[in-house]
């Protein structure tokens, strides 16, 4: 109730909306797509129930949220008829929730379409701004993948966004209607998805996205997903064979490939067979070619080489930027040696292979799923077995920043970044997390002194720092004492996803798909004693010597 308390009376609406999301999240049925809902520890029902029974300010302030963010109408007209009874004086915000509107919705979109934001600009009672960003990922088919909430009004966060936004990226306000029917039907993949989406926010912020989707106009419906006739794929294979790209492609093999290609891009994402971006690169090569194309090994071998080509030729057509076409190849260049164990490898194809992958059988195709070692787990955390069997609890130094062998003239970038780290940690954390992030910004700075040359903010690579830290030493949870929320607020941004992966890149870290627990950073620099203990438990649990 104190936690209740405080977020209620909080500066800002958005700590108590925040908190009451995510209870509302806890209280749904988890999904299994074996064993159907698990219901939660405590229902929605039940939870209503206890607040009911306790007449304080803090649970009529939850019970006053609960009725607007629940989809159950029955429920709601029941918490309705307790709050009649209540008296306790509340922030005018919490008693006027329906009065709560979206003012606009603005899209975020990048010329390679792997998936769209949408910033919700939300006005609350008592004249307070808040902003809702919601991320659909086309790659997984047009899906939330994640969302988050910033107690900041549009007009800021604009600002922010333009400073560090990337070529080719438009940032335009779009239709309220079109975006509630784009945000609902994503929304609806979403529920069904197995294994679900999870972030540092979501699904904690699911409810709250819900109950403003639900605010926009409605009226609008989309047209049904149409892939191009085979007409129009003939036309676009043939125009490749013609160009100069396609120049030595054009037999039997490299034609059924091309039709794999193609396919496949009509097939998947938006339906652009000429849409090639560095994500759905990797999807192709360790995904939907090995579980879905049934062909010798011998002619499956040639499909990268007909991807570059091809790519090569997409991105001439499609007229983009050179430094995109390099990241797109170099996709290739980075997927292949997978794909090629991949497709020399025994395993079920299609429906066969789904059904085997969910019920945790092996397939080959585990680095979709991340099929769990406990062993390789514990290196991954250390970076090798010599750290594993050496490992001590003891507490990390307070130490000072290294400048020895930074480039001078980044100095600067990471003086800024540093202060950003060090007062996060100062806060919120302790003097452990703060050597720790020290440490990461040292490597990452040594690793690829270029980034720090360039445009990218301080702020959102702070964040990112302070992010990868705390979550590899499993100092964040959900349901607190210290949320990604939280964390992230001090910075000021939201999600940091991609620069935590462009960090782990600039590491030489391995791709996880997956990651069910800490951060696995491959280093014992970076891990506070607490860490390290829980670490030396599971060592000694296994028995490793």
């Amino acid at each position: 109730m104190r936690t209740f308390t405080h977020a209620l009376h909080d500066w800002h609406p958005i700590t108590f909306l925040d908190l009451m999301s995510t209870m509302l999240t806890a209280s749904e049925p988890k999904r299994d797509p074996m064993a159907g809902p698990v219901e939660p520890a405590a229902s929605l029902d039940v939870l209503v129930e206890s607040f009911e029974e306790v007449d304080l300010t803090a649970t009529t302030g939850a019970l006053h949220l609960i009725a607007e963010l629940t989809a159950d109408e029955v429920l709601a007209a029941r918490i309705r008829r307790t709050l009649a009874l209540r008296q306790q004086r509340l922030p005018a915000w919490v008693t006027r929730l329906a009065e709560v509107e979206v003012a606009q919705v603005v899209e975020m979109r990048h010329v390679l379409r792997d998936g769209e934001n949408y910033f919700l600009d939300v006005r609350l009672p008592d004249d307070f701004r808040m902003t809702v960003c919601v991320y659909v990922d086309n790659n997984l088919g047009r899906v939330v993948k994640d969302a988050y909430t910033l107690d900041q009004p549009w007009e800021v966060v604009h600002e922010r966004i333009l400073e560090t936004v990337e070529p080719d990226t438009t940032v335009e306000p779009v239709d309220m209607a079109h975006a509630r029917a784009v945000l609902e039907a994503a929304l609806e993949i979403e529920a069904i998805m197995f294994p679900p989406m999870q972030s540092e926010s979501w699904p904690a912020c699911r409810p709250l996205v819900r109950w403003l989707v639900g605010k926009l106009p409605g009226g609008v419906t989309l047209p049904d997903f149409e892939i191009p006739s085979d007409k129009e794929l003939d036309e676009i294979a043939e125009a490749f064979l013609r160009s100069p790209y396609g120049k030595g492609f054009d037999d039997e093999d490299h034609r059924r490939l091309l039709e794999v290609i193609i396919g496949f891009g009509a097939m998947y994402d938006v339906g652009d067979p000429l849409r090639w971006s560095p994500v759905n690169v990797e999807l192709m090569l360790v995904d939907r070619v090995p579980r879905k194309v049934v062909e010798k090994p011998k002619v499956l071998t040639k499909l990268p080489q007909l991807m570059r080509a091809f790519i090569r030729y997409a991105y001439d057509v499609r007229g983009l930027r050179r430094e995109l076409l390099r990241e797109a190849l170099d996709s290739v260049d980075r997927w292949e040696p997978e794909y090629q164990r991949l497709i020399r490898t025994p395993r079920l194809q299609g429906a066969e292979a789904l059904a085997q992958m969910m019920m945790g059988e092996e397939t080959g195709l585990e680095l979709q799923l991340g099929a769990y070692d406990p062993l390789a787990e514990l290196l991954a955390a250390v970076g090798s077995e010599e750290e594993l069997e050496g490992l001590s609890g003891d507490p990390l130094p307070d130490e000072q920043f290294e400048w020895l062998g930074i480039e001078e003239d980044i100095r600067p970038k990471l003086e800024e970044i540093l202060a950003l780290c060090d007062a996060n940690a100062d806060e919120l954390l302790d003097v452990e997390h703060r050597t720790a992030n020290r440490r990461l910004l040292r490597d990452l700075a040594i690793a690829n002194p270029a980034f720090f040359r360039g445009r990218a903010a301080a702020r959102t690579s702070a964040a990112a720092v302070s992010y990868l830290v705390a979550h590899a030493n499993h100092s964040l949870s959900a349901y607190g004492p210290l949320t990604a929320t939280e964390l992230m607020k001090q910075f000021g941004v939201g999600s940091v996803g991609q620069r935590t992966q462009l960090f782990r890149d600039f590491l030489g870290l391995p791709y996880r798909r997956v990651t069910d627990g800490p951060m696995l950073l491959e280093s014992t620099d970076y891990l506070v004693s607490s860490r390290r203990q829980e670490l030396i438990t599971e060592r000694d649990r296994l028995d490793i010597d």
